[in-house]
């Protein structure tokens, strides 16, 4: 190890040998650093303990990720009070005198550009033996990790590009260099925007070796550099020169990834692949996208050309020729063709061309934001409209279908197989799921066609879907036979009408044949991912699956707590009749939560359902409900933030995850992210019309904002067309009557719940309330006392608790309560600070300084989330 290298890693050996023992005190006082110091564990160590340390003003709050040549953290500026990426350059380049001085004169060169569709560098500096960059955040999802998801539409990809040529042409007419396009360079911000990431930095990196596919690589040493998979032909031929050009051809892979959703040049290494890019031509995109323009086919093609001199010179002639065939086809990106403007005129393009473009163009903002809420426009219907879509332009836009799976009749009646109707149905649209491309309606808004002769064209109507799943099964002899028809709402006709015969313990062929024929008929075209995870489909011992499929029909339809024990024990046996069925472990999870969010007091709930999801996890990584499960489980008990890791992680898979976009409304309602949650709440709603947990927290969400007459309303539509009986929802519209100061109707309200629902907690709160506002202070006490019996989400009984003590004038009890429901992760600030419960606290020290602290963790989850 050079000298160079020692003020690094001495100021932290001393806290090494004090933490670790004699491994690095023998090393330190050996002096012979380089045979006792082990340089990838000191890299390791110094790189992996930087969470809470401080870099001058900047203070680290998250690990983001690791390269070959530097980590990111996200860190707090606390001088200009904002969050940043700082990424920290790894220590062996940081002793290296030529890669230090490279580094610093390209991120200084990167740093003077000012673009909207690039990130900013706003610092280069150096402190504790640490060189870092200071970076803008990017709040969004990498386009690499889009496109494991999700095919994009024509129309989306070239908003996308013309944005991120858009980006590219800034960076060249200023003679700066990308040379590490790639889509994982590429981020997609929650406002829809594209941002290219780390300009200037790649070149400014280098590294001795070449690993695999995704490994940054070097440059002037005679190394290749760049991305092998997005390599330009100079780049992997170790070129002296790389130029414009060559960002030309990397975005070309770019663009022909985004079409196609295959690489343009594959392999099994990087080296395959390199080899590919010097000697191979792509596959025809029309190949993959049959009704592509040919326009758009011949611009990527010639991005892709070998020869640097027949590419576009750099992005800027590019973008002219993309705006032009956007233009003609109808694309809308206003932003793009405005930044154009001056290029146009310099170009020649002429006024008329661009006065056109600007006619034509509008803003992407809101393709883009449904695309990144995982549809494309009209791709969840409002109430009983279908989801099908007509497009202007000549290519072919892939949009989303909606799929309605209806229960199976019974034919023969036999009771022993009554929930095999349901069953069937649940697990098709467990397996449909992973389809980015197809909604498919969750069970419970199907229940009410169980057994019933239907019309499908009515029913898919009433539903607002594109398509019926309809159908009949008999049982006899050990083997069954369903009859199904997949009927097209939009033209009133039979997509296809077939029998599937098959012994009872082969359900599970049946269920992957039946899906199957689902995606043929639909014409949906699968990623590898999703043809990957159906192939997976969760299979399980036929005696575990009759468990199963007996525990979801009970868990969809039950009303009361006796329900979901039974569903509980059920997934119990399913489990010991076949340990690897992992839908078995995520549904007892999930039955688990909804019994304790209903009241329920099991001190062992917690440990039983995160140890289930776990094990599904361990199972099958790709199963999206165990880390929406998860997810619930880590909010209930306070976890948030590990929380919507999960649900992250479960939205990327199953992009219309249910529960996980119910979870990801909680974290932000908890938040005091109210404008958040309710998109949440309402893409859930539109997704399964009459779940009552999305009713209930968009209706708890608009009373948070203050909008009671709107909660109100949404309460009422509930109640009234979908179940006027659900405890939760009468409670919620009992405290939204309470906080309109209607408390003669809100007390009916909890009178009625307790003799309707004794084992439930919600008409004990209302009425404590209620009694506490009227000082009844001796029946308030006594419904307390009845509350404290029962279970239910901490951070929502906790904090009901406080109001209750700050109605009654206890403000010890009630900061002993708020305080703890702040610990669970209730931390709802906007809410906190407008609720008249409360007030009775505000000029208490203690809660002024919960406060406080309250603002300043808002403020912050603005920024992060």
């Amino acid at each position: 190890m050079s000298n160079m290298f020692l003020p690094t890693i001495l100021p932290i050996g001393a806290r090494m040998a004090r933490r670790n023992g004699q491994w690095a005190k023998k090393s330190l006082a050996s002096g012979s650093h380089s045979s006792k110091i082990d340089l990838n564990e000191c890299r390791l160590y110094i790189l992996g303990k930087m969470i809470g340390q401080w870099l001058l003003h900047y203070q680290i709050r998250k690990r983001l990720g690791a390269g070959g040549q530097a980590t990111a953290y996200l860190a707090r500026d606390t001088r200009l009070d904002r969050t940043v990426v700082l990424k920290l350059l790894d220590p062996k380049m940081a002793g290296d005198e030529t890669s230090r001085k490279r580094f610093l004169r390209e991120a200084r060169l990167a740093a003077t550009l000012d673009h909207p569709n690039v990130c900013t560098v706003h610092e280069i500096n150096e402190a504790s033996g640490h060189h870092f960059i200071v970076m803008q955040y990017v709040d969004g999802e990498t386009l690499k990790s889009l496109l494991v998801r999700k095919r994009l539409p024509v129309e989306t990809v070239l908003t996308i590009a013309l944005q991120v040529a858009d980006g590219l042409a800034a960076a060249h007419r200023a003679g700066i260099v990308h040379r590490d396009v790639k889509t994982g360079n590429i981020i997609i911000t929650q406002s829809g925007r594209p941002v290219i990431l780390d300009f200037g930095l790649a070149k400014a990196l280098p590294t001795a070796r070449i690993t695999d596919l995704d490994v940054t690589q070097a440059d002037s040493a005679g190394k290749p550099f760049g991305t092998a998979s997005y390599m330009s032909p100079e780049q992997a031929r170790t070129d002296s020169v790389i130029d414009a050009h060559s960002d030309v051809f990397s975005f070309g892979i770019v663009l022909y990834e985004m079409l196609t959703g295959k690489k343009a040049f594959a392999g099994k290494n990087a080296i395959e692949v390199m080899h590919a890019i010097l000697h191979d031509e792509p596959r025809p995109i029309r190949e993959f996208v049959p009704d592509i323009d040919p326009e758009i086919e011949r611009i990527v093609f010639r991005t892709l050309r070998k020869n640097p001199k027949d590419r576009y010179p750099s992005a800027v002639e590019l973008l002219e020729e993309l705006l032009v065939a956007a233009t003609r086809l109808g694309i809308r990106d206003m932003a793009a063709v405005q930044a154009l403007a001056p290029i146009t005129r310099k170009r020649g393009l002429g006024k008329q061309l661009l006065q056109s473009a600007i006619d034509v163009l509008q803003s992407a903002a809101s393709l883009m934001d449904s695309l990144i809420s995982g549809k494309t426009r009209s791709s969840v219907p409002s109430e009983g409209q279908g989801t099908s879509q007509a497009t202007a332009s000549p290519s072919k836009t892939v949009t989303k279908l909606s799929l309605a799976i209806l229960p199976l009749k019974n034919i023969i009646k036999n009771p022993e197989y009554e929930y095999f109707g349901v069953g069937l149905a649940d697990t098709l649209i467990t397996e449909l799921a992973v389809v980015g491309d197809l909604i498919v309606r969750p069970l419970r808004t199907v229940f009410k066609y169980e057994n019933q002769q239907i019309d499908p064209l009515a029913v898919g109507q009433e539903m607002g879907v594109d398509v019926v799943l309809d159908g009949s099964f008999q049982v006899a002899g050990g083997k069954l036979r369903a009859t199904l028809r997949l009927f097209d709402i939009r033209t009133g006709e039979d997509i296809w009408t077939e029998r599937f015969d098959h012994p009872l313990e082969d359900l599970f062929t049946l269920q992957d044949q039946v899906a199957q024929r689902i995606i043929e008929g639909l014409r949906i075209h699968l990623t590898d991912y999703e043809r990957e995870q159906l192939k997976a489909s969760p299979a399980g011992a036929v005696a575990a699956y009759d468990y199963y499929i007996r525990a979801r029909y009970l868990f969809e339809k039950a009303h009361v707590p006796q329900d979901l024990r039974v569903a509980i024990d059920l997934f119990r046996r399913a489990i010991e009749m076949d340990r690897q069925f992992v839908p078995a472990y995520s549904g007892l999870a999930k039955t688990h939560f909804i019994l304790r969010a209903v009241g329920e007091r099991d001190p062992e709930w917690f440990a039983e359902a995160e140890a289930a999801c776990r094990e599904a996890i361990r199972l099958n990584p790709h199963f999206a409900e165990s880390y929406s499960a998860l997810a619930n489980v880590y909010l209930e008990r306070g976890r948030k933030l590990e929380a919507y890791e999960q649900l992250q992680t479960a939205l990327k898979l199953a992009p219309h995850d249910l529960e996980a976009l119910l979870g990801l409304g909680w974290f932000y309602r908890w938040s005091g992210l109210l404008d958040k949650a309710v998109r949440c709440y309402k893409t859930a709603i539109k997704i399964d019309p009459g779940y009552w947990r999305a009713y209930w927290g968009l209706a708890m969400t608009y009373g948070y904002l203050g909008h009671l007459d709107e909660a109100e309303r949404l309460t009422n539509h509930f109640l009234t067309k979908i179940n006027p009986q659900h405890p939760p929802l009468r409670f919620m519209q009992g405290d939204i009557w309470f906080h309109q100061g209607k408390y003669d109707q809100a007390r009916r309200i909890g009178e009625l719940m307790k003799q309707a629902a004794p084992d439930v907690a919600f008409g004990a709160v209302l009425l404590a309330k209620v009694y506490s506002v009227q000082r009844q202070a001796d029946k308030a006490n006594r419904e307390l006392e009845r509350v404290t019996r029962f279970g239910g989400v901490p951070g929502e009984y906790f904090y009901w608790r406080a109001q209750i003590y700050a109605l009654q004038g206890k403000p010890d009890q009630a900061l002993e309560y708020f305080q703890k429901s702040i610990q669970m992760g209730n931390e709802n600030y906007l809410w906190f600070e407008r609720d008249q419960t409360l007030d009775n606290l505000r000029a208490d020290p203690q809660f002024i300084e919960l406060m406080n602290g309250l603002h300043e963790r808002w403020l912050e989850y603005q920024r992060v989330y």
